[in-house]
Protein backbone atom coordinates (compact mmCIF):
# COMPACT_ATOMS: atom_id res chain seq x y z
CA UNK A 1 0.00 0.00 0.00
CA UNK A 2 1.38 3.37 -0.95
CA UNK A 3 2.11 6.00 1.56
CA UNK A 4 -0.62 8.24 0.17
CA UNK A 5 -3.23 5.47 0.40
CA UNK A 6 -2.26 4.74 3.96
CA UNK A 7 -2.57 8.40 4.81
CA UNK A 8 -6.00 8.51 3.13
CA UNK A 9 -7.23 5.51 5.19
CA UNK A 10 -6.12 7.09 8.42
CA UNK A 11 -7.85 10.32 7.56
CA UNK A 12 -11.18 8.63 6.61
CA UNK A 13 -11.28 6.17 9.51
CA UNK A 14 -13.20 7.52 12.60
CA UNK A 15 -11.05 8.24 15.55
CA UNK A 16 -12.11 6.43 18.74
CA UNK A 17 -11.99 9.61 20.72
CA UNK A 18 -14.61 11.25 18.47
CA UNK A 19 -17.13 8.33 18.52
CA UNK A 20 -20.10 8.68 20.95
CA UNK A 21 -22.90 6.22 21.76
CA UNK A 22 -26.37 7.84 22.11
CA UNK A 23 -26.87 9.06 25.69
CA UNK A 24 -29.67 7.39 27.71
CA UNK A 25 -32.60 9.79 28.40
CA UNK A 26 -33.95 9.45 31.98
CA UNK A 27 -37.76 9.92 32.64
CA UNK A 28 -41.20 8.37 32.20
CA UNK A 29 -42.44 7.07 28.94
CA UNK A 30 -45.99 7.91 27.92
CA UNK A 31 -47.13 4.39 28.78
CA UNK A 32 -45.56 4.57 32.24
CA UNK A 33 -47.18 7.96 32.87
CA UNK A 34 -50.59 6.66 31.87
CA UNK A 35 -50.20 3.64 34.15
CA UNK A 36 -49.31 5.87 37.11
CA UNK A 37 -52.31 8.14 36.45
CA UNK A 38 -54.59 5.11 36.23
CA UNK A 39 -53.29 3.75 39.55
CA UNK A 40 -53.79 7.12 41.27
CA UNK A 41 -57.32 7.34 39.86
CA UNK A 42 -58.16 3.88 41.19
CA UNK A 43 -56.79 4.74 44.63
CA UNK A 44 -58.84 7.95 44.74
CA UNK A 45 -61.95 6.06 43.63
CA UNK A 46 -61.40 3.59 46.46
CA UNK A 47 -60.59 6.24 49.04
CA UNK A 48 -63.39 8.78 48.47
CA UNK A 49 -66.29 6.47 49.42
CA UNK A 50 -64.43 5.53 52.59
CA UNK A 51 -63.91 9.21 53.46
CA UNK A 52 -67.55 10.00 52.74
CA UNK A 53 -68.70 7.01 54.80
CA UNK A 54 -66.54 8.15 57.71
CA UNK A 55 -67.96 11.67 57.50
CA UNK A 56 -71.54 10.38 57.36
CA UNK A 57 -70.85 8.11 60.33
CA UNK A 58 -69.71 11.15 62.30
CA UNK A 59 -72.75 13.17 61.23
CA UNK A 60 -75.08 10.32 62.10
CA UNK A 61 -73.45 10.02 65.53
CA UNK A 62 -74.01 13.75 66.11
CA UNK A 63 -77.62 13.42 65.01
CA UNK A 64 -78.09 10.52 67.41
CA UNK A 65 -76.60 12.61 70.20
CA UNK A 66 -79.03 15.45 69.40
CA UNK A 67 -81.97 13.11 69.79
CA UNK A 68 -80.46 11.74 73.00
CA UNK A 69 -80.25 15.27 74.40
CA UNK A 70 -83.87 15.92 73.44
CA UNK A 71 -84.90 12.68 75.12
CA UNK A 72 -83.11 13.73 78.32
CA UNK A 73 -84.82 17.13 78.17
CA UNK A 74 -88.21 15.43 77.88
CA UNK A 75 -87.47 13.33 80.95
CA UNK A 76 -86.24 16.33 82.92
CA UNK A 77 -89.45 18.12 82.02
CA UNK A 78 -91.41 15.07 83.18
CA UNK A 79 -89.50 15.09 86.47
CA UNK A 80 -90.47 18.73 86.99
CA UNK A 81 -94.13 18.55 85.94
CA UNK A 82 -94.95 14.83 86.23
CA UNK A 83 -95.88 14.66 82.57
CA UNK A 84 -94.31 15.09 79.16
CA UNK A 85 -94.89 18.47 77.51
CA UNK A 86 -97.88 18.69 75.21
CA UNK A 87 -97.00 18.40 71.54
CA UNK A 88 -98.58 21.82 71.23
CA UNK A 89 -100.17 23.90 73.98
CA UNK A 90 -103.24 25.80 72.77
CA UNK A 91 -105.09 28.07 75.17
CA UNK A 92 -108.72 28.28 74.10
CA UNK A 93 -110.20 30.81 73.60
CA UNK A 94 -107.40 33.25 74.50
CA UNK A 95 -105.15 31.98 71.68
CA UNK A 96 -107.90 32.03 69.05
CA UNK A 97 -108.54 34.33 66.15
CA UNK A 98 -112.02 33.31 65.14
CA UNK A 99 -111.98 29.53 64.82
CA UNK A 100 -108.20 29.39 64.26
CA UNK A 101 -106.40 28.85 67.57
CA UNK A 102 -102.59 28.73 67.49
CA UNK A 103 -100.33 27.16 70.09
CA UNK A 104 -96.81 26.77 71.43
CA UNK A 105 -94.59 23.89 70.37
CA UNK A 106 -93.03 21.38 72.73
CA UNK A 107 -89.69 22.41 71.24
CA UNK A 108 -90.07 25.75 73.00
CA UNK A 109 -91.03 24.51 76.45
CA UNK A 110 -88.11 22.05 76.74
CA UNK A 111 -85.52 24.77 76.05
CA UNK A 112 -84.81 25.39 79.78
CA UNK A 113 -83.80 21.73 80.05
CA UNK A 114 -81.30 22.18 77.21
CA UNK A 115 -79.50 25.20 78.67
CA UNK A 116 -81.52 27.59 76.48
CA UNK A 117 -83.59 29.33 79.17
CA UNK A 118 -82.85 32.82 77.86
CA UNK A 119 -84.60 32.16 74.55
CA UNK A 120 -87.59 30.51 76.22
CA UNK A 121 -88.00 33.55 78.49
CA UNK A 122 -88.21 35.81 75.45
CA UNK A 123 -90.97 33.59 74.10
CA UNK A 124 -92.98 33.45 77.36
CA UNK A 125 -95.24 36.46 76.62
CA UNK A 126 -96.51 34.59 73.55
CA UNK A 127 -97.75 31.50 75.39
CA UNK A 128 -101.21 33.01 75.68
CA UNK A 129 -101.34 35.59 72.92
CA UNK A 130 -103.85 35.55 70.14
CA UNK A 131 -101.54 34.01 67.53
CA UNK A 132 -98.74 32.60 69.72
CA UNK A 133 -95.74 31.73 67.52
CA UNK A 134 -97.05 33.77 64.61
CA UNK A 135 -96.76 36.90 66.73
CA UNK A 136 -93.41 35.72 68.05
CA UNK A 137 -91.82 35.57 64.61
CA UNK A 138 -93.36 38.83 63.41
CA UNK A 139 -92.31 40.76 66.53
CA UNK A 140 -88.85 39.20 67.02
CA UNK A 141 -87.44 38.95 63.50
CA UNK A 142 -83.89 39.94 64.38
CA UNK A 143 -83.27 38.19 67.69
CA UNK A 144 -84.97 35.21 69.29
CA UNK A 145 -86.85 34.11 66.18
CA UNK A 146 -83.58 33.90 64.29
CA UNK A 147 -81.82 32.05 67.07
CA UNK A 148 -80.14 28.82 66.05
CA UNK A 149 -80.72 25.80 68.30
CA UNK A 150 -77.87 23.46 67.26
CA UNK A 151 -79.46 20.47 69.00
CA UNK A 152 -82.46 20.78 66.68
CA UNK A 153 -80.36 20.51 63.51
CA UNK A 154 -79.19 17.25 61.94
CA UNK A 155 -75.72 17.75 60.40
CA UNK A 156 -76.57 15.39 57.53
CA UNK A 157 -79.37 17.65 56.38
CA UNK A 158 -77.89 19.91 53.74
CA UNK A 159 -80.98 20.82 51.75
CA UNK A 160 -81.88 23.92 53.75
CA UNK A 161 -78.43 24.79 54.98
CA UNK A 162 -79.16 28.52 54.67
CA UNK A 163 -82.15 28.29 57.07
CA UNK A 164 -80.54 27.64 60.42
CA UNK A 165 -83.49 28.56 62.65
CA UNK A 166 -85.33 25.49 61.41
CA UNK A 167 -85.74 22.12 63.12
CA UNK A 168 -85.15 18.62 61.77
CA UNK A 169 -86.83 16.70 64.63
CA UNK A 170 -90.54 16.27 65.30
CA UNK A 171 -92.62 14.76 68.09
CA UNK A 172 -94.79 11.75 67.27
CA UNK A 173 -98.58 12.12 67.39
CA UNK A 174 -99.17 8.45 66.57
CA UNK A 175 -100.26 7.10 63.23
CA UNK A 176 -102.16 3.85 63.57
CA UNK A 177 -105.76 5.06 63.83
CA UNK A 178 -106.83 8.52 62.71
CA UNK A 179 -109.63 10.21 64.61
CA UNK A 180 -110.64 12.61 61.84
CA UNK A 181 -109.59 14.12 58.54
CA UNK A 182 -109.90 17.82 57.79
CA UNK A 183 -108.30 20.41 55.54
CA UNK A 184 -104.89 19.98 57.23
CA UNK A 185 -104.85 16.18 56.95
CA UNK A 186 -105.49 13.30 59.35
CA UNK A 187 -105.69 13.94 63.09
CA UNK A 188 -104.02 11.29 65.23
CA UNK A 189 -104.10 11.31 69.02
CA UNK A 190 -102.90 7.74 69.66
CA UNK A 191 -99.27 8.78 70.19
CA UNK A 192 -97.54 10.49 73.10
CA UNK A 193 -97.63 14.04 71.71
CA UNK A 194 -100.59 15.90 70.27
CA UNK A 195 -102.44 19.14 71.01
CA UNK A 196 -102.77 19.62 74.80
CA UNK A 197 -101.66 16.03 75.39
CA UNK A 198 -99.61 16.27 78.65
CA UNK A 199 -99.02 12.51 78.61
CA UNK A 200 -97.58 10.86 81.72
CA UNK A 201 -95.21 7.91 81.63
CA UNK A 202 -97.86 5.67 83.17
CA UNK A 203 -100.10 6.51 80.20
CA UNK A 204 -97.56 4.84 77.91
CA UNK A 205 -98.87 1.36 78.53
CA UNK A 206 -97.15 -0.14 75.50
CA UNK A 207 -93.86 0.51 77.28
CA UNK A 208 -91.55 3.47 77.05
CA UNK A 209 -88.87 1.39 75.30
CA UNK A 210 -91.37 0.48 72.56
CA UNK A 211 -92.97 3.87 71.98
CA UNK A 212 -91.56 6.57 69.72
CA UNK A 213 -91.20 10.02 71.23
CA UNK A 214 -89.56 11.91 68.38
CA UNK A 215 -87.86 11.35 65.05
CA UNK A 216 -86.15 13.20 62.25
CA UNK A 217 -87.65 14.41 58.99
CA UNK A 218 -86.32 16.12 55.87
CA UNK A 219 -89.52 16.11 53.84
CA UNK A 220 -90.73 19.61 52.89
CA UNK A 221 -93.94 20.99 54.36
CA UNK A 222 -96.56 22.56 52.11
CA UNK A 223 -96.53 25.72 54.21
CA UNK A 224 -92.92 25.64 55.34
CA UNK A 225 -90.66 28.66 55.59
CA UNK A 226 -88.66 30.02 52.69
CA UNK A 227 -89.50 30.65 49.06
CA UNK A 228 -91.42 27.37 48.79
CA UNK A 229 -94.25 28.45 51.11
CA UNK A 230 -97.55 27.43 49.53
CA UNK A 231 -95.81 25.91 46.49
CA UNK A 232 -96.93 22.29 46.52
CA UNK A 233 -93.97 21.28 44.35
CA UNK A 234 -91.40 22.83 46.68
CA UNK A 235 -92.54 23.54 50.26
CA UNK A 236 -89.93 24.11 52.95
CA UNK A 237 -88.75 23.37 56.49
CA UNK A 238 -90.35 24.67 59.68
CA UNK A 239 -89.13 27.00 62.42
CA UNK A 240 -88.00 25.37 65.66
CA UNK A 241 -90.75 27.36 67.44
CA UNK A 242 -93.55 26.54 64.98
CA UNK A 243 -96.54 25.28 66.92
CA UNK A 244 -99.74 23.61 65.87
CA UNK A 245 -103.31 24.64 66.37
CA UNK A 246 -106.91 23.75 66.98
CA UNK A 247 -109.97 24.65 64.97
CA UNK A 248 -112.66 25.83 67.34
CA UNK A 249 -115.49 24.65 65.11
CA UNK A 250 -114.34 21.01 65.49
CA UNK A 251 -114.09 18.76 68.57
CA UNK A 252 -110.67 18.95 70.25
CA UNK A 253 -109.58 15.46 69.20
CA UNK A 254 -110.57 16.16 65.58
CA UNK A 255 -109.54 19.70 64.78
CA UNK A 256 -105.80 19.29 65.31
CA UNK A 257 -103.50 20.97 62.84
CA UNK A 258 -100.08 20.08 64.20
CA UNK A 259 -98.09 19.37 61.03
CA UNK A 260 -95.46 22.04 61.56
CA UNK A 261 -94.33 20.56 64.89
CA UNK A 262 -95.53 16.94 65.02
CA UNK A 263 -95.59 13.99 62.64
CA UNK A 264 -97.11 10.54 62.37
CA UNK A 265 -96.23 7.11 61.01
CA UNK A 266 -99.04 7.21 58.47
CA UNK A 267 -96.55 6.91 55.59
CA UNK A 268 -93.29 4.91 55.38
CA UNK A 269 -89.95 6.36 56.41
CA UNK A 270 -88.27 8.33 53.61
CA UNK A 271 -91.37 8.22 51.42
CA UNK A 272 -91.64 11.20 49.08
CA UNK A 273 -94.91 12.98 48.31
CA UNK A 274 -94.27 15.63 45.68
CA UNK A 275 -96.34 17.42 44.55
CA UNK A 276 -98.07 17.84 47.88
CA UNK A 277 -101.64 18.90 48.46
CA UNK A 278 -102.93 21.70 50.72
CA UNK A 279 -104.30 19.08 53.14
CA UNK A 280 -100.92 17.34 53.53
CA UNK A 281 -99.68 19.37 56.50
CA UNK A 282 -100.45 16.71 59.14
CA UNK A 283 -99.31 13.87 56.91
CA UNK A 284 -95.64 14.73 56.30
CA UNK A 285 -93.55 11.56 56.88
CA UNK A 286 -90.43 10.95 58.90
CA UNK A 287 -87.15 10.53 57.03
CA UNK A 288 -83.52 11.55 56.88
CA UNK A 289 -80.41 12.00 54.74
CA UNK A 290 -78.86 8.97 56.41
CA UNK A 291 -78.86 6.09 53.93
CA UNK A 292 -81.62 3.55 54.45
CA UNK A 293 -83.75 5.00 57.22
CA UNK A 294 -84.01 7.56 60.01
CA UNK A 295 -83.26 7.92 63.71
CA UNK A 296 -85.82 8.06 66.50
CA UNK A 297 -85.68 8.64 70.23
CA UNK A 298 -88.05 6.51 72.28
CA UNK A 299 -89.88 7.47 75.45
CA UNK A 300 -87.26 5.84 77.66
CA UNK A 301 -84.57 8.01 76.06
CA UNK A 302 -82.76 5.47 73.88
CA UNK A 303 -82.13 6.23 70.21
CA UNK A 304 -82.73 3.72 67.41
CA UNK A 305 -82.10 3.82 63.67
CA UNK A 306 -85.24 2.45 61.98
CA UNK A 307 -84.91 1.06 58.48
CA UNK A 308 -87.08 2.49 55.73
CA UNK A 309 -88.11 -1.09 54.96
CA UNK A 310 -89.55 -1.69 58.43
CA UNK A 311 -92.89 -3.48 58.41
CA UNK A 312 -95.63 -0.84 58.52
CA UNK A 313 -97.61 -2.69 61.18
CA UNK A 314 -94.54 -2.66 63.42
CA UNK A 315 -93.72 0.95 62.57
CA UNK A 316 -97.22 2.18 63.34
CA UNK A 317 -97.35 0.03 66.46
CA UNK A 318 -94.24 1.78 67.75
CA UNK A 319 -95.98 5.14 67.37
CA UNK A 320 -98.90 4.38 69.71
CA UNK A 321 -98.77 4.78 73.48
CA UNK A 322 -101.56 2.35 74.35
CA UNK A 323 -102.30 0.26 71.29
CA UNK A 324 -101.68 -3.10 72.92
CA UNK A 325 -99.19 -4.18 70.23
CA UNK A 326 -96.56 -6.71 71.11
CA UNK A 327 -93.40 -5.66 69.28
CA UNK A 328 -90.36 -7.92 69.50
CA UNK A 329 -87.01 -6.23 70.00
CA UNK A 330 -85.59 -7.80 66.82
CA UNK A 331 -88.48 -6.46 64.74
CA UNK A 332 -86.88 -3.04 64.39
Amino acid sequence: MSQSALTQKRVCSPSPRFFRFPERVHGFTLVELLVVIAIIGILIALLLPAVQAAREAARRAQCSNNLKQIGLALHNYHSAFRCFPAGTVVNVPTACNGSDCRGTSMMVVILPYMEQSAIEQIYQPYYRTNRAWLNFVSENPQNAANSVIPTYLCPSQGKWGNILNRKDYFGCAGGKTASYRHFRGDSYVDGVFYVNSFTRIDHVRDGTSSTIAMGESVHPHPYGIGDGYGNMNVGGPTYWFDGGGLYADLPAEQGQGYGRCLMTTKYPINSVHIPMTPDFENDVPYGSRHPGGAQFVFCDGHVVFLSETIDMAVYQGLSTRDGGEVVKADAF
